[in-house]
């Protein structure tokens, strides 16, 4: 902490401004319903999953397991001095000031990933790409969407930690390529997707990562092999246990959240809606260095130099397959959605501003 005071206090300012709206929008004596009712689905999903064993039930939230687990698990305290009593609530209009205070603590623990995120981050930045953490920090705090999606209880922000911390682990095998660092950096790759099935590229980044940083890999395929069964097994048994018993659950969940009928009108989303969501400066900055890097990349390529620049090509794949991820979703590809590009925008952008 004595070594990274500035950021200290970037995290400090960003907790004091949490905690200032923590309770906005939230039921209590005078207003029945959540402002957002995602947060009513999320809270449904964890007590389904303690009571029933999946949280795919109707009134819930659909979807991979692991993060209403997590939740879950962070509750039990509280319930246990009796703060709360989750099982309390029957329905959306029962117990308001129960709610208020429950859903006040399921806040924080977005909050805390919140956290999480932004330390692995600028461990990310200083470490593997030589950035600057604070400019990439306040880049990627300052964003209208990481700003509103931090005071509501989804799992969008725990799936920015896991993927963050994904790419960190990614890159440590990049710079000591042995069998232990890829099968661990498997581990929070599947947990990625087992929180939410938008992470789908991870298992194509963790794929991608093996042919990068492997040194001679075509004598090593078995452990490509060896890792990827890990990851699908923590995706199975930590993401969708209950996939064979809930199997026309999961049919409708990956329908709405990997395809959508709705028709693409690209533009409307690249020049209206992105820069409303990542505000419009930053996003400006990201499209020149996006232009930035593409440019140096295929220069890398041309030359075969990439070699020597192996994490920034790797950052810029990512960016590019979380991207193409979003494609089926047409217009639904912004909003809570779009968060998954924002830590390769925030990323990528510092550290153009650090090279020029």
């Amino acid at each position: 902490m004595k070594n990274n005071r500035v950021l200290v206090l970037l995290i400090i300012a960003y907790i004091a401004a949490m905690f200032s709206v923590i309770s906005w929008g939230l039921p209590n004596e005078a207003r029945p319903f959540t402002y957002n009712m995602d947060e009513w689905h999320q809270l449904s999903a964890v007590r389904a999953l303690f009571k029933y064993g999946t949280p795919n039930i109707p009134g819930s939230a659909h979807g991979s397991i692991f993060q209403f687990f997590l939740s879950g698990i962070y509750l039990i305290p509280f319930a246990v001095l009796g703060f709360v009593n989750p099982f309390a609530i029957h329905s959306s209009i029962d117990n308001p000031a129960m709610q208020e205070r429950l859903f006040v603590i399921m806040r924080s623990n977005t909050l805390l990933f919140g956290i999480l995120s932004v330390i692995v981050l600028a461990i990310i930045a200083k470490k593997y790409f030589n950035s600057n953490p604070i400019l990439t920090i306040l880049l990627f705090v300052g964003t209208p969407i990481w700003l509103t999606l931090t005071n509501y209880f989804k799992y969008d922000v725990a799936l920015i930690f896991w993927i963050l911390l994904s790419i960190l682990s990614l890159l440590h095998y990049a710079k000591y390529p042995t069998l232990k660092n890829f099968i661990i950096a498997s581990i929070p790759c599947a947990l990625a997707l087992a929180t939410k099935v938008s992470a789908v590229p991870m298992l194509g980044i963790y794929i991608a990562s093996f042919f990068l940083f492997t040194p001679k890999r075509l004598k090593k395929y078995k452990h490509l092999a060896l890792g990827i069964i890990v990851f699908l097994a923590i995706f199975i048994i930590l993401g969708i246990p209950d996939l064979f018993f809930r199997w026309n659950d999961y049919v409708e969940y990956l329908s709405s959240n990997l395809v959508s009928l709705a028709l693409s009108k690209w533009v409307y989303v690249f020049f209206v809606l992105y820069p409303m969501t990542f505000g419009h400066i930053f996003y400006v900055l990201f499209l020149i260095a996006f232009a930035y890097w593409f440019i140096k990349i295929v220069k890398w390529l041309y030359f075969k130099k990439y070699t020597d620049h192996k994490n920034e090509v790797f950052l810029l794949f990512s960016f590019v397959m979380f991207l193409l991820s979003l494609i089926p979703l047409g217009l639904g590809a912004a909003g809570n959605r779009s968060l998954v590009l924002l830590p390769f925008m925030g990323l990528l952008s510092a550290k153009f501003i650090v090279n020029v």
